[in-house]
């Protein structure tokens, strides 16, 4: 290539990818590690009480992992807003059908949270006494 310009945009676009691919990778994903008291359901699945962290990407991917750091689920999640900052993370759950749905996971200092498409729940509910109506909110040290 003779022509000097065509070179210099030739470089510059070059470092443009390289710098956007290195700065994509420094991106650190959000971990919100909950103690949940109850059976509950996230995506199409169904979890067992206990303690689980969920890694939260910023292309809205939510990583459910249990106890012992094993993937059991993976959950497209949109962004949502909140109406204030939360201080801590913090899960929302729905009862439906008798049963607690994950619905938003919130994030500490962040007003943008992820909200999860509510399932279908032919045969997902767990069998277990029905809970009262309402939400629930499950913060890090799972209570209520």
């Amino acid at each position: 290539m003779k022509n000097p310009v065509g070179r210099v945009l030739t470089s510059m676009s070059l470092a443009v990818l390289l710098l956007a691919g290195a700065a994509q990778g420094q991106l650190s994903p959000d971990i919100v590690k909950v103690k949940t008291p109850f059976t509950f359901i996230a995506g199409n699945k169904t979890f067992p009480a206990g303690e689980y962290s969920i890694v939260a990407t910023a292309d809205g991917y939510l990583t459910l992992r249990d106890s012992k750091a094993q993937v059991v689920t993976t959950i497209f999640a949109h962004p949502v807003l909140s109406d204030g900052v939360p201080s801590s993370p913090r899960l929302e759950f729905v009862i439906q059908n008798g049963g607690y749905v994950l619905r938003r996971v919130w994030l500490e200092n962040k007003r943008t949270g992820f909200e999860l498409a509510r399932p279908k729940l032919r045969n997902l509910v767990a069998k277990q006494r029905p809970p009262a109506p309402g939400t629930v909110v499950v913060g890090v040290a799972g209570q209520q």
